[in-house]
C-alpha cells in the first residue's frame, strides 16, 4: 500500500468517526429535530415544535400529546421568549395558541403545570377573565380560554425542558 492510500483510508477513518460522534451525540441530544419536527432555538435554550390545528382539548389532545413527546405545552416565562414566539408565529392563519398555564382555583391565581406562579405575563386588555387555561390570542396578548371547546380550534407548540 502506498502512502497515498494509507492516508486516504485514514482520512476515510477519521470522516467515519467524526460522524458515528456527532450522530451519536445529536440522537442523544433532547432536542433532535429529525424526531416529531422539534426545532432547537440555541440562543434561548429553547427546544419545541408545531403541532396542527384542532379543536380546543388542553387536558385531553393537547398535554397528551406533548407527553407522548416526552415533552409539555411551551411555557413563555420572560420577554425575551414572548418576543421569539411572537417571530415565529407572525402571519399564522389561527388565532388561538395554546401555551402553558392554568387557573382553577378562586383567587383566579395562574400557575404552570408544575404549580409555580407565571413569572411573566402579556395580557390583552379586560384579562385574566376567569378561565382554565392561557392562550396567545390576536396581537400576541394573552387570553384565558376554557379547557375545552369543539367549536373553536387553536394551534399549540410543545417544548422539551432540560
Amino acid at each position: 500500500m502506498n502512502n497515498t492510500q494509507t492516508h486516504s483510508k485514514c482520512s476515510n477513518f477519521q470522516h467515519i468517526s467524526i460522524v458515528k460522534v456527532s450522530a451519536t451525540i445529536y440522537a442523544n441530544s433532547r432536542c433532535p429535530s429529525d424526531i416529531d419536527g422539534f426545532m432547537h432555538y440555541r440562543h434561548l435554550d429553547l427546544c419545541y415544535n408545531f403541532n396542527p390545528e384542532h379543536y380546543i382539548d388542553y387536558l385531553g389532545h393537547i398535554k397528551q400529546t406533548c407527553s407522548s413527546y416526552g415533552g409539555e405545552l411551551l411555557r413563555i416565562d420572560s420577554q425575551e421568549r414572548q418576543t421569539y414566539i411572537e417571530h415565529i408565529l407572525e402571519g399564522r392563519t389561527t388565532s388561538r395558541v395554546a401555551i402553558q398555564g392554568h387557573s382553577n382555583n378562586p383567587g383566579n391565581a395562574w400557575t404552570l403545570d408544575d404549580g409555580t406562579q407565571l413569572p411573566y405575563t402579556n395580557w390583552r386588555s379586560g384579562n385574566p377573565a376567569f378561565g382554565s387555561h392561557l392562550q396567545i390570542f390576536t396581537n400576541d396578548a394573552w387570553t384565558s380560554q376554557n379547557g375545552y371547546r369543539q367549536d373553536r380550534n387553536n394551534i399549540f407548540l410543545c417544548e422539551r425542558r432540560p
